[in-house]
């Protein structure tokens, strides 16, 4: 008996190889569609530009830092200013030198096809820098988000105020916080360990009087008034037990606050942070009322 094979019936191999073709060549085609990335819109972050009282490398400086914080969201080709200059001649670079008004800058992001465009600015006005910072839309000419910021003249204050200043423009809100000042952590440190002093002594005066109390509880005779005095010995001895453990929480952490401003505090910083923190802890004693005074700037 011969055996034939379907496929090498007249016809039929057309026919299968053709019913292949219409059940998987659309799905490929649709799956190599649906794979194809997204182009990113490309954004520009023009130079910063530094008012009087700043130099143009600090400028520089906070541009770069700028094009760093935008690309690392991942959403946007971002270009910068000196990828611009690479990518003129050098008629163009010759025309649009000193180019910073807002119909100089639409041109060029314009020619570059680019969606959005950053500037800023930063000035000194006394002992704190000004920045401005501006995300703005090419097609519309339209700002999309502003934001102006105060820092003290401190670099690293002034570093990390633009993260958060990128961070406020593209999220909403600063994502890291700014550092505290060195300054305010020793001044802070003071304040606290000499609060904890103070309390500690509160807790000592305490103390004496629980002892008092005991004694005159010896030598009562009337069991009433025995009974007492034994009483507001407890009361002070808890309170000084209290005052103890508080006022050397508080000692140990100003003391550890004091001693990590004085440790990261910059050996270079001619200007530091005016920040005034005191306190005063002041025990009222009288008869057998006893209080606590705190009063102070923080």
């Amino acid at each position: 008996m011969q055996k034939v094979s379907f496929l090498k019936e007249k016809g039929c191999l057309p026919l299968f190889l053709f019913t292949l073709a219409l059940l998987f060549l659309p799905s490929g085609i649709v799956s190599a569609q649906a794979k194809k990335p997204q182009a990113l819109p490309t954004l520009i972050v023009f130079d910063i530009v530094t008012e009087k009282g700043v130099e143009k490398s600090t400028g520089n400086m906070l541009t770069e830092v700028v094009i760093d914080r935008i690309a690392g969201l991942g959403r946007y080709i971002v270009i910068g200013q000196k990828d611009i200059d690479k990518m003129m001649a050098w008629e163009e670079k010759k025309q649009l030198q000193g180019c910073n008004d807002t119909s100089c800058l639409v041109q060029i992001a314009g020619a570059l096809g680019a969606h959005y465009y950053i500037e800023g600015s930063i000035g000194v006005i006394g002992n704190q820098y000004i920045i401005t910072l501006k995300q703005i839309d090419a097609l519309v000419v339209k700002v999309i988000t502003r934001r102006t910021d105060t820092v003290n003249k401190d670099e690293t204050t002034l570093v990390q105020s633009m993260k958060n200043m990128v961070d406020f423009i593209f999220t909403g809100k600063a994502v890291d916080k700014k550092p505290v000042s060195p300054k305010l952590l020793t001044d802070m440190g003071m304040g606290f360990l000499f609060s904890g002093v103070g309390v500690v002594a509160i807790g000592g005066v305490f103390q004496g009087l629980s002892v008092k109390a005991h004694n005159d509880a010896n030598s009562e005779k009337d069991p009433q008034k025995m009974a007492d005095q034994l009483s507001r010995m407890d009361t002070y001895k808890s309170v000084a037990i209290a005052g103890y453990a508080t006022g050397g929480a508080l000692a140990v952490t100003g003391a550890v606050l004091w001693i990590y401003g004085a440790v990261s505090k910059p050996p270079k910083s001619k200007e530091p942070v005016k920040a005034k923190v005191s306190y005063f802890v002041t025990p009222a004693i009288s008869g057998d009322a006893v209080g606590i005074g705190l009063s102070g700037n923080w």
